[in-house]
């Protein structure tokens, strides 16, 4: 104690303080303080774990299924591609001729029998109805090759001036049935020195063709 402090001054600072604390305890927060208080403070980020998510089965299988169905539809829907016509296949032959292509044979025989049995063996066309006038020639060999997928015949004979004659055969339907040659009797088209004659037969189409004119290449169907 301060021995110099007015008793009488400290009672009353006693009293004062008393009479505020009183106050303050009769003061009541006015109603719905905390929660404004509260809605007051900026929320924090909350990190929610996100579970993997992993289509049922079933599910994947349906999708799957879709798009081999939607791929098959475009399949149909989406135009093949077109045909060759006959008379690239006359280009395409009349090219293995001047090449020189066509005396590469793979079977040689003087008789067309055993050059049949060689084709049919290679799963060449075989059943082969050669022109009557050809028939007369001897045989030289024959060979096979592919052109657009499909198996082609060939039969080479002689001539008394040692010119050669080819003779191609190759299925049906291989093109435009409107460039195809006729059905039982011959065309004729020239190729350069060469001459060709096509004709459909029996389920084949033939080409015969040799050096020389159209009716050089005539007498070989008589």
């Amino acid at each position: 104690m301060n021995p110099h402090e007015d008793p009488m001054r400290r009672e009353g600072e006693s009293e004062a303080d008393a009479l505020i604390a009183a106050r303050l305890r009769s003061l009541l927060p006015p109603a719905g303080l905390k929660e404004r208080i509260l809605a007051s403070r900026p929320a924090l980020p909350v990190s929610v774990p996100v579970p993997h998510f992993r289509a049922p089965r079933h599910r994947a299988w349906a999708t799957a299924l879709t798009v081999l169905l939607l791929g098959a539809v475009l399949g149909w829907l989406v135009p093949v591609g077109k045909k060759p016509s006959f008379a690239s296949y006359e280009h395409d032959l009349t090219g293995q001729i001047v090449s020189g292509q066509v005396n590469n044979l793979n079977f040689t025989a003087d008789q067309v029998a055993p050059l049949k049995e060689w084709l049919a063996a290679h799963h060449a066309p075989a059943n082969i109805d050669v022109p009557a006038g050809a028939q007369r020639l001897p045989s030289v060999g024959c060979r096979t090759f592919v052109w657009n997928g499909k198996p082609v015949s060939q039969i080479c004979f002689a001539l008394e001036d040692g010119k050669i004659v080819h003779l191609f055969v190759i299925g049906q339907g291989q093109w435009h049935a409107s460039s195809a040659p006729p059905e039982g009797h011959p065309q004729f088209s020239h190729h350069g020195a060469w001459t060709m004659a096509s004709w459909r037969e029996a389920g084949a189409t033939y080409i015969l063709a040799r050096i020389g004119e159209q009716a050089d290449l005539e007498k070989l169907f008589l």
